[in-house]
């Protein structure tokens, strides 16, 4: 079943959601490479047993390994952050396929921070590789390290959503497409609000609906452990709701403190 452009574009931004300062000039092939290498802890982290107790707040703690199901496939995921590029890289295994992505922060102290704040973007751009297929998203923040901006490469014509309505945590509650998106991608998007509930710690994506493109609107529900990571991910909408996404408990963990 083919994902709406922003079903797609919210599995990016929400991970996991999830910049090193290193080389703009790098190539894509260049960050895919990093993900084949065999990864080795630096001297900024630590692997850990499973332990769902919440790291100091200097540091979080990923999952190294884990099960996950995502739709009807079950698989195994791996996570590691290398603190000497500020890198997530995380390797997906779903049967015969998989897939691959990074996330590129600032530093670590921006990659702590994205678990501090549930939802929140704090990573510079994500890379995910699925077969032949590469996506990059690109995020903008202003001088308070609000996301701003977000932009998915397209072949067709980038997905360029803007942000705003920001919350005490400096989370976006408001998402809209630029008017060349919609241009490009017409009924494929849709503007969105986001909800935060640290309490239950869920983060709610309700897309607005469509007359003028006959759609009905539809809601992302992502729910999150006690560390911070994101382990479940329901769709609702007029056809009903069907869970997309789900982690099992880590096997592993590492922490990575700022």
């Amino acid at each position: 079943m083919r994902l709406d452009t922003t079903t797609a574009l919210l599995a990016l931004l929400v991970p996991l959601g999830p910049l090193s300062c290193s080389d703009p000039g790098r190539s894509d092939s260049s960050l895919i490479d990093q993900l084949e290498r065999v990864w080795a802890p630096s001297g900024q982290t630590e692997l850990a047993p499973p332990e769902l107790t919440p790291p100091p707040a200097n540091c979080r703690s990923v999952p190294a390994q884990r099960s996950v199901r995502v739709g009807a496939t079950s698989g195994e995921s791996s996570c590691q952050f290398d603190a000497a590029s500020s890198e997530l890289a995380c390797r997906t295994a779903l049967g015969q396929t998989g897939e691959l992505t990074t996330s590129e922060f600032a530093s670590a102290s921006d990659f702590v921070e994205g678990a501090r704040s549930l939802g929140k973007v704090t990573s510079l751009r994500e890379l995910r590789r699925q077969g032949d297929g590469i996506w990059v998203t690109s995020h903008d923040f202003d001088e308070l390290g609000r996301l701003v901006l977000s932009r998915e490469q397209r072949a067709e014509g980038d997905v360029v959503y803007t942000y705003r309505d920001f919350d005490d945590a400096g989370r976006p509650q408001q998402a809209t497409p630029t008017r060349e998106t919609l241009a490009v991608w017409g009924c494929e998007v849709a503007p969105f609000s986001v909800e935060y509930d640290d309490a239950a710690r869920s983060v709610s994506y309700r897309y607005a609906a469509s007359a003028r493109c006959d759609r009905a609107g539809y809601s992302v529900i992502e729910r999150y452990d006690p560390l911070g990571n994101r382990v479940s991910s329901e769709r609702t909408g007029a056809e009903g709701s069907q869970t997309t996404f789900e982690a099992g408990p880590p096997a592993t963990t590492q922490t990575v403190c700022d």
